[in-house]
């Protein structure tokens, strides 16, 4: 079984609603250096959320201004 994009969305959504910060962060960081998957709009958006749920704003806001989707709305609406 190789993930794809898709699988790691699912992945993260579900470290977001179980409050799963380490495991977000291992996951998103297994996608693009152990499966070579360049992270979407999406994973960004989701570990954006992940991060503000469990009150690292600092964190969400230093990611979201190097994801290169700082100009994306949904971004930053992720942290209300």
């Amino acid at each position: 079984f190789k993930p794809n994009q898709q699988a790691f969305l699912g992945i993260l959504i579900a470290c977001c609603h179980g409050g799963l910060v380490t495991q977000g962060l291992e996951y998103f960081q297994s996608m693009k250096n152990d499966y070579g998957i360049n992270p979407n709009e999406k994973h960004f958006t989701c570990l954006v959320d992940l991060l503000g749920r469990t009150g690292r704003l600092s964190d969400a806001e230093s990611l979201i201004l190097s994801s290169g989707f700082q100009d994306h709305p949904v971004m930053w609406k992720a942290l209300l």
